[in-house]
Formats: structure tokens, sequence, C-alpha cells
């Protein structure tokens, strides 16, 4: 997503988003796979699954982005992550093919709830995926394993704009 979709950050602004982390052996393989192809490849602690960008906040949101994830938890559920493809002609993701119904409606609550605190959400809908590459020449993408993963946790974490994340709180996902 392009910064003039939210606009120029204010001082001292954070930028948040709510993910999903794939299990260390799904990250690890996926990593693998990025490896064998040409492009820049992302960091493997990085691998996630963006639910929802807040966008450039002010230290004093991040409680009241908490609050939003206790009130819409997220269904346990598991996702399966079975196909690469290109995305702008020079980014491969990882996507799965099916999302879990529950997951979806979940994830349109998260966004209706951010849009209720003036939060612009990304107006194209929630289309799941994990980058593996930016900046990816066109070139075969291999046809790979199905690597479901149990879902179990929100994240509400924080990007420093170099590919870095740190957690800033988890919410456990409900049966």
């Amino acid at each position: 997503m392009s910064d003039d979709l939210f606009g120029a950050p204010p001082p001292q602004a954070l930028r948040l988003f709510y993910a999903l982390w794939p299990a260390p052996d799904i990250a690890g393989s996926l990593h693998g796979i990025a490896t064998t192809l040409q492009g820049r490849v992302m960091n493997r602690a990085g691998l996630h699954v963006t639910v929802g960008f807040a966008g450039a906040q002010l230290p004093e949101r991040i409680p009241v982005l908490r609050e939003l994830a206790q009130r819409c938890p997220l269904p346990r559920v598991s996702l399966c992550i079975d196909h690469l493809e290109y995305w702008s002609a020079q980014f491969v993701v990882a996507v799965p093919r099916e999302v879990p119904a529950e997951l979806r409606e979940a994830v349109m609550r998260i966004h209706a709830e951010m849009r209720g605190l003036g939060m612009k959400v990304e107006p194209h809908g929630w289309s799941p995926h994990i980058t593996l590459l930016r900046k990816a020449p066109l070139q075969p993408l291999p046809e790979i394993e199905p690597m479901a993963w149990r879902i179990d946790a929100l994240h509400l974490a924080v990007s420093d704009g170099t590919g870095r994340y740190d957690i800033l709180h988890s919410q456990d996902c409900v049966a």
C-alpha cells in the first residue's frame, strides 16, 4: 500500500498493523523456497499475513488498537498456503487458494472497527498473502506443497520501515 492512501504521517507516528505470523516451520519452508528465486528475499522472521494496516498512529493509540483486538478475536482455524503468484509484476507472494469463511468474516469485523476509529482500510478488501520477494524479475514460479498452519493469535505490530517488525500485543484466537 502506498503512503498516499493514508496521508503523510504525523511526527513521532508509528506504522502499526494487525498480522498473523506463520508457524516457524512454515516460515522456514517459505523462506527456503524464496531463496531459490531471483529478487529481494524477505527476512524469514518478518514473514506474515497482514490483517489490517492501521497506518501512521501516535503511540497513545496503541491501547485503543489493543482493545480492538480484544473485542474482535479471530477464530482458531487453519490457513493453507498452497500457491505462489506475482502481484504488481514485482512481488512474489504465497497465498491460500481458499480462506475459511469464519476467518474472512472476523477480518471484516476488524476492518469495520478500524473504520469506526477513523482509520482508512485497504479499499480492495482482504487478500491474505505472505510477501516472499520484492523486486522479483518475471520467472517461472514453482508449485509448492500445501502448508497448513493453525492460526493461534492476532498480533498488533509496528514496522520500522525496513522490513523489521516488533509485536506489541498478541490476542489469542478463540475456538
